[in-house]
């Protein structure tokens, strides 16, 4: 109730803020007046402020309804058990309990409206279940206004009423469980309630059932209760109209054997919180959702105990051992309990279940596992007269209350009370109502406000109307700009919602403001001769003496001119009539005069006869431009902006139909028009003609699409973006023969430029044979690229995997019905009509009907131009069988898609598809006739014919189907090579050699010389033997190794040959270092602060004394029990020092890492290392063009075991599986790729 009141308040405070600063943001943007902007100020305040007092005078109003219904039920609940003074007295302690109430900080500010904001409950229970000791031992400063005590017999015959801060109780009577006719005055009292207090009557139900009285019922009286409380639940929620929450508490919960053993030493804090389950709202299976969480009470229970025995606290007491078992067994009885309670009326709405103990002391049920657990843990049995455990505590305060109410209940009633299932909510109908009656205030404030409006601007209007105009000595054009620019602002005023307030207007025209704006406009017209019409003329009387001038006087054509320098480009018109100038010796300037000069005369004509020719588009693009250029020249200078606005102004008009019409200078016109037509060359009628046919047939017929040449069971495998035009169809070009015949059978008329020529002007005859000609060129030219860009944008699907590469061959390759063959059958068709009408004839077999009246001009018909340009697809279908067999081209073509798919059948067909593929594959590149060679070669022979044109289409299309399939192969063999890899190099590696030093450098184990050597080995290692038999010629045969925007992706990248390469060189080296003839040599370089250098390597050692320098040869590795590489120096005072020791199989390697490594020449290395005494070092030569150093190499050999890359994918080798189906993610290398063929 709170927080929606709080709500509401908030509702209104965003309102009035909202509606403030709208105002001030209109005000501030100029949208509204200041005066405007107070007004809806003033308006927004009074109205929040009248919605405030109204809801505030109901809220004082309910407030006291409230107070004389509770005065009422309280004197009927007193007047049987007090005398009339004791009622008197009760009437005064009830109206000093609710003042204390509304004056209480308590009750969190609601002050007068207490009784409607708070939460109301029902407290309903059987006579001793303990309903008046919670309320009283709840711990909310509870006041009882009945004159009941806390303490006393429940002997009311009505209801108690109890007041706190947080909530109002209603205690009913126990009677109204049982007499049928007190609960009907209940009842009554409840529909009451609710139309009193609203939006709800009561929160909730607190239901009481004492644990004593639920134990020791038969499972018969436990029927007969639910169903008692359930009869009078439903008769609460049918009269309040919603189903309330039911909070049941099971009190007297002491009387369980143990409770004060086991609780007894809490503390007060603790003692406040809630002990029971929350069930939430659960509209059915009661029982069900119960369980678990009683069983989740019954751990914390266990853990509970179980904590107070580890600290010692726990009494030895059999009772309080069981007190678990206890409340154990009364999970059957409660869980009965709650099911019949459920099933008793569907308006049961149980939300929680909790123990309470609100006075201690009674005698405790009987304690049923008392003798079995002092049998079985030795404990004293206590006399009869010690049983009362806590006797002491006895009038404690309660258990598991307070927190119950502010935690459990009252946190409860904000969760929303579910209507009766037959009942119909009041909501909608408020908010329908608060709809209805915010669409009248808002639309009565529309009204008054447009017409405040309306008042506003004719007042406005007559101010400005009455003010004498200034300047009166100025020019006359400038006077009349002038006056234009208060027009188009009075007018603008009249027609747009300056104020921002028009946004629905009921009245219109309640001030007669449609005559004010005719007169208006009627002042514009004549203002706008005035402005616009004079200075146009004067404008074009000069360039009429300035074309004269062009005529008169002889031009020098070396002179270039001037470039054009208007402010914005000519429109269409403009730049057409400079294209159509005929006479060559004009320069760059004078050519941009004429076409400025026809620009001007267009829109003179258009601005005095705007309905003959409404021209918008050509007075949107020049109207500001010339109307500046006529000001200029007339010497008025304005702002460009305004130039711009006014032109805008007349567009609208113009649009609208309703654009003044002004006054023309016919003998101007006319001395122009000839002027202009004696520099300019004649229209092409026939251009005309057929942008008009292209725009008929476009809106008459639809376009040819995929769907309309090719079947769809094989318009699967295609896909196209583009479609033709009805009109380059050979539908379309019948259609249009009907069209010349039309025209070639009447006289042809030429419809004359009408801004060049008087309208009086009749048509002019044309040559039939020129206007064929001209309109033939143009049209076969865009027949033949309509169906160009129609083969450009169509191609064959991608398929997904070799599977559906064998579907599409299997559809391709159909004799009848392959798609490409239909394709290429309509192409063929569309575009042959126009061969010699003998070869159209021999091909078709009949004449076209409307072909005969076109005899005469067959020449300019049937010249084959169209159908040469499509000849690559006619040569398709033509005989070229070098075996004689009369087989086509397409058939051959089709023919080697069969083969391959056969081939391609078998290779899925085979136990190792990945083993198959790669065979056809290699087959392919080592160049013999496989079937993909075959239909290649089928393809480049025969089809691509030539490099630009219609050949280059169908190349791509009739190569997709080959290619798909190449791709679809080399992914197959991409996948088997990287399994191959992973078996052959992967696992062996992982197994032998990975993780280990020195492949990870700080690794503890090492790889043995050996193990290493077995996989780099340059002509017996695996990565060897593994390309020689594995990858083959898969990276060398046509130029896979190159790449580019139209060649394929390497099936083997350079990446992966120099890894293997890598490998090969470290492999070439151990190889030269452990053979005993080759090996490597050492050799000690003096020193003066040694007297001995001592070196060994596995075994193997050089003593030097400063004797000569030779040269000693070692090998690698070698035979030693000690394997490792070590050099210790004797200095002069005779002692000894190790300058390094690096014991293991790879001493060698970490001695060259140690070392500083100098180059002496292309054969030499000089390894140096620092002691404590001074520097020594080695010099170290090898055979074979190899050195030392490269051993370091090995450490990327890792490469083998990071990721192998198949079709764009990576696979992760070492938890990788195998088979085309492995797991995928991303990797860091790139050893093994394949491609994926461009769709």
């Amino acid at each position: 109730m709170i927080k929606r009141r709080i709500s509401i308040q908030a509702g209104m405070l965003l309102f009035w803020i909202a509606g403030l600063t709208a105002a001030v943001s209109a005000w501030a943007l100029s949208w509204i007046t200041s005066a405007r902007a107070i007004e809806i100020c003033v308006l927004v305040s009074t109205a929040c402020c009248t919605v405030w007092l109204i809801r505030y005078g109901l809220r004082r109003r309910n407030e006291s309804t409230l107070s004389a219904l509770i005065s009422r039920q309280v004197d009927q609940s007193i007047a049987s058990r007090h005398s009339l003074q004791d009622q008197q007295l009760f009437k005064e302690h009830l109206g000093h309990i609710i003042k204390l109430l509304r004056a209480s900080r308590a009750t969190g500010g609601q002050g007068a409206h207490a009784l409607s904001d708070l939460p109301w409950y029902l407290v309903l229970g059987t006579r001793g279940s303990g309903k008046t000791s919670l309320l009283a031992r709840s711990g909310l400063s509870i006041d009882n206004a009945s004159g009941v005590s806390g303490e006393g017999p429940d002997a009311r015959e009505h209801c108690d009423w109890y007041f706190s801060p947080h909530a109002v109780f209603i205690e009913t009577a126990s009677r109204y469980l049982d007499d049928a006719r007190s609960a009907g005055v209940f009842v009554n009292f409840l529909k009451l309630l609710k139309k009193r207090r609203k939006p709800v009557a009561i929160n909730g139900i607190v239901l009481t059932v004492s644990l004593q009285e639920l134990i020791s019922a038969t499972p018969v009286e436990r029927l007969e209760l639910a169903q008692r409380f359930s009869s009078r639940v439903s008769d609460y929620a049918t009269s309040l109209g919603v189903i309330p929450p039911i909070h049941l508490v099971l009190t007297k919960s002491d009387l369980l054997p143990g409770f004060l053993s086991a609780f007894g030493d809490m503390s007060d804090e603790s003692r406040r919180q809630p002990w029971g389950v929350a069930l939430g709202d659960n509209s059915s299976g009661l029982g069900e959702h119960y369980e678990q969480p009683f069983e989740t009470l019954l751990g914390r229970l266990h853990i509970y105990l179980h904590q107070l025995s580890l600290h010692g606290r726990c009494p030895a007491d059999a009772d309080a051992l069981q007190f678990a078992n206890y409340l154990m067994g009364l999970s059957e009885p409660l869980k009965d309990f709650l099911v019949q309670l459920e099933s008793g009326s569907p308006f049961v709405n149980v939300r929680s279940v909790h123990f309470t103990s609100a006075r201690q002391g009674s005698d405790s049920l009987p304690a049923v596992f008392k003798e079995r657990m002092v049998a079985a843990y030795g404990l004293k049995a206590l006399e009869p007269s010690a049983a009362p455990v806590a006797a002491g505590a006895e009038d404690k305060a309660g258990y598991f209350i307070t927190d119950l109410f502010c935690e459990i209940i009252f946190p409860g009633r904000r969760a929303a009370l579910r209507p009766l299932p037959s009942g119909r909510s009041s909501r909608p109908r408020r908010v329908v109502k608060g709809l209805l009656l915010t669409l009248g205030v808002g639309t009565l404030t529309l009204v008054v406000l447009d017409f405040l409006s309306d008042h506003k601007k004719l007042r406005t209007l007559d101010r400005r109307l009455a003010e004498p105009p200034a300047q009166m000595h100025s020019p006359q054009a400038l006077r009349a700009w002038q006056a234009l620019g208060q027009l188009r602002a009075h007018l603008s005023s009249l027609d747009t919602p300056s104020d921002g307030i028009h946004l629905l207007r009921l009245f219109p025209d309640t001030h007669g403001l449609e005559a004010v704006r005719q007169s208006i406009r009627g002042a514009v017209t004549y203002q706008l001769q005035d402005a616009l019409g004079r200075p146009l003329e004067k404008y074009l009387r000069v360039q009429l003496g300035v074309l004269e001038g062009y005529s008169q006087h002889p031009i020098d054509v070396n002179d270039p001119g001037e470039p054009h320098t208007a402010d914005t480009p000519l429109d269409d018109a403009g730049a057409g009539v400079r294209s159509e100038l005929k006479r060559s010796d004009l320069s760059q300037q004078q050519r941009a005069s004429i076409a400025d000069t026809y620009e001007a005369l267009k829109l003179y004509q258009v601005l005095t006869d705007p309905r003959a020719h409404p021209e918008v588009e050509f007075v949107a693009a020049t109207l500001s431009r010339v109307w500046q250029r006529a000001l200029a020249a007339e010497g008025i200078d304005v702002e460009s902006q305004d130039v711009v606005d006014n032109s805008a102004a007349y567009l609208t008009d113009l649009t609208a139909a309703r654009a003044p019409e002004l006054r023309r200078d016919a003998a101007l016109v006319s001395a122009l028009q000839r002027r202009l037509k004696s520099f300019m060359t004649e229209n092409s009628w026939a251009e005309r003609e057929y942008l008009r046919l292209q725009l008929e047939f476009k809106s008459r017929q639809p376009a040819l699409t995929l769907a309309d040449l090719v079947p769809e069971a094989g318009r699967k495998q295609l896909y196209s973006s583009a479609s033709v035009p009805a009109l380059y169809t050979l539908e379309g070009w019948k259609s249009l023969q009907l069209e010349l015949v039309k025209w070639l059978a009447r006289e042809v008329r030429h419809d004359p430029d009408w801004v060049l020529e008087a309208d009086t002007r009749q048509p002019e005859n044309i040559q039939r044979t020129q206007f064929l000609g001209e309109f033939l060129q143009r049209y076969k030219n865009d027949y033949a690229q309509a169906w160009y860009r129609f083969l450009r944008e169509t191609g064959v699907r991608q398929p997904d995997g070799l599977q559906a590469s064998v579907q599409q061959l299997s559809r391709m390759s159909d004799v009848q019905n392959s798609p490409v063959k239909v394709l290429m059958q309509a192409v063929h068709l569309n575009t042959r009509w126009d061969l010699p009408m003998s070869a159209n004839e021999a091909g078709s077999g009949h004449e076209t009907p409307a072909v005969s009246p076109l005899t005469p001009y067959l020449r300019n018909v049937f010249d084959g131009s169209l159908a040469t340009r499509f000849a690559p697809v006619s040569q398709l279908f033509a005989a070229d069988d070098p075996e004689g067999g009369g087989a086509t081209i397409m058939d051959r073509y089709l023919l080697s898609l069969r083969k391959l798919k056969v081939r391609t059948g078998d290779i899925l067909r085979s136990q190792n598809v990945g083993k198959s593929s790669k065979r056809l594959v290699s087959e392919t590149l080592d160049g013999q006739p496989t079937e993909i060679a075959v239909a290649r070669q089928h393809v480049e022979r025969y089809v691509d014919t030539s490099e630009t044109g219609v050949s280059v289409e169908l190349r791509r299309m009739f190569s997709s189907p080959v290619e798909n399939t190449w791709s679809a192969l080399r992914q197959r063999v991409g996948v088997y090579v990287a399994d191959e890899w992973q078996q052959q190099i992967v696992q062996p590696w992982q197994k032998t050699v990975a993780h280990r030093y020195p492949i990870v450098p700080r690794a503890s184990n090492e790889v043995s010389v050996k193990d290493v050597a077995r996989f780099v080995r340059p002509d017996s290692g695996l990565v060897a033997a593994f390309k020689r038999e594995q990858m083959g010629n898969l990276a060398e045969a046509q130029g896979l190794g190159d790449t580019g925007p139209d060649k394929p992706q390497a099936l083997v990248t350079g990446h992966v040959l120099a890894s293997i390469g890598k490998a090969n060189v470290i492999g070439e080296l151990l190889d030269s270092l452990a053979d005993p003839d080759n090996g490597f040599e050492l050799m000690v370089t003096p020193s003066s602060a040694y007297t001995d250098i001592i070196f060994t390597l596995d075994g193997q050692q050089v003593h030097y004394r400063n004797g000569k320098e030779r040269w000693h040869r070692f090998i690698w590795p070698a035979l030693s029990d000690v394997p490792g590489a070590r050099l210790e120096v004797v200095t002069l005072e005779g002692k000894r020092v190790s300058v390094f020791n690096f014991p293991g199989r790879w001493g060698l390697l970490k001695m060259s890492e140690s070392a500083q490594v100098s180059r002496l020449d292309e054969v030499r290395q000089q390894f140096a290392w620092s002691s404590e005494v001074g520097p020594v070092s080695l010099t170290v030569r090898n055979h074979g063009g190899m050195k030392l150093t490269e051993l370091s190499a090995i450490k990327s050999l890792n490469f083998v075991s990071t990721a192998v890359r198949t079709d764009g994918y990576f696979y992760t080798l070492p938890d990788m599986d195998v088979g085309p189906d492995a797991s995928i993610r991303q990797g860091t290398h790139t050893l093994w790729t394949h491609f994926s063929t461009p769709r």
